[in-house]
């Protein structure tokens, strides 16, 4: 299973966001799609699916 995370925020915000809820962001959600990524809105959406892809070889 993959779980990418995106979010409106940087990824270090997220990391931080996530943390307080006790979930690790490296070993949970090792790729995403995050504010910092693209100036439009819809991209880290795009983004995320891209890593997703790639980490888990399928297109």
């Amino acid at each position: 299973m993959a779980l990418p995370v995106v979010t409106g925020t940087v990824r270090s915000v997220a990391e931080t966001k996530l943390a307080v809820f006790g979930l690790d962001t490296r070993i949970r959600f090792p790729f995403g799609g995050y504010a910092e990524d693209h100036k439009e809105r819809a991209e880290p959406v795009r983004i995320a699916m891209q890593r997703t892809s790639r980490h888990l070889g399928i297109p």
